[in-house]
Formats: C-alpha cells, structure tokens, sequence
C-alpha cells in the first residue's frame, strides 16, 4: 500500500504543481487551483478517496488547504520534494 501511494503522491504533486505554473502563466494567482478531487483523479488515473487521503494528509501536514472545487498551494517546496 505504502508504494502505491509514494507513486500516487509522486503524480499528484506533479499535477498539482503544473497546475500552478499555468495558473502563473495565465496571469492568476499560482497557489490558488480551481481543480476538484474529482479532476485531479481522472488526471492521475486513481480513485478520487484515494486522492482525498493523499490530500487530507497534505492539508493535516500544512502543504496545502482545501476548499471546495480547490486546492491552495501553502508549502510548494514539500511537493517539489515529491518529484
């Protein structure tokens, strides 16, 4: 289980941080994502629970917030980590 979701971890940081730079890019606010769980899980090809628990610990951890329909990026060196 556990390596299962270090490669979930891995590709869920990704998105998420690709998901930002566009955001930069396009002129918004980086660490601010308009993304659901629902999203972010067809993006990564898992189950939107097993999103939320990677999520839930992140937001447990400080490294992100959640609210609904987004995700605010609150640590971005602690994903870049995850690369």
């Amino acid at each position: 289980e556990l390596r299962s979701f270090g490669n979930l971890r891995k590709r869920l940081a990704g998105v998420l941080l690709d998901a930002s730079r566009i955001a930069g890019l396009q002129g918004g606010q980086a660490d601010l994502l308009d993304i659901t769980q629902q999203n972010l899980a067809d993006i990564i090809g898992a189950s939107r629970e097993r999103v939320a628990t990677v999520l839930t610990e992140w937001r447990e951890a400080g490294i992100i917030k959640t609210h609904r329909g987004g995700v605010r990026i609150m640590r971005r060196d602690d994903l870049v980590k995850l690369l």
